[in-house]
């Protein structure tokens, strides 16, 4: 069984039981089992970390870091920005969430969308397989 910490450093509540089954659930139909960490933050260190990684300078709904000999890596999520985003795309926040931690799970999972447009396809397919099954 995977190892999940969830940490929320944000203002913002959250459902960490209901994150933490569903990342379970992902994992073991993904068949892996390493550390995962997941921390929710504020809009501040969310753009500084954009900024400082990525060199791009707004606030991300998600991010992932790779862990580097041993662990899945690290999932970062912005609450704020996942409520925004969900009235912008006129969803629910729990439809917003969901995706933002798929989403951001599968590129700790190796799945990448912006490398060929195969691999786009693959990312896009589990995407939607687990979102139509959570």
């Amino acid at each position: 069984m995977s190892k999940v910490i969830i940490s929320n450093q944000s203002e913002e509540e959250a459902d960490k039981e209901g994150i933490l089954q569903m990342v379970e659930a992902i994992l073991k139909e993904e068949k892996r089992e390493e550390l995962l960490s997941i921390a929710l933050l504020g809009e501040h260190d969310m753009k500084e970390l954009n900024r400082k990684h990525r060199g791009a300078s707004y606030v991300p709904e998600e991010l992932s870091f790779q862990e580097v000999g041993g662990g899945l890596g690290e999932l970062l999520l912005c609450p704020s920005q996942i409520r925004r985003n969900a009235v912008k795309y006129g969803i629910t926040e729990e439809q917003e969430f969901k995706g933002a931690i798929v989403h951001g799970l599968l590129h700790l999972l190796g799945y990448d969308h912006e490398g060929t447009q195969e691999q786009a396809k693959r990312m896009e397919e589990r995407e939607r397989h687990y979102l139509s099954g959570l």
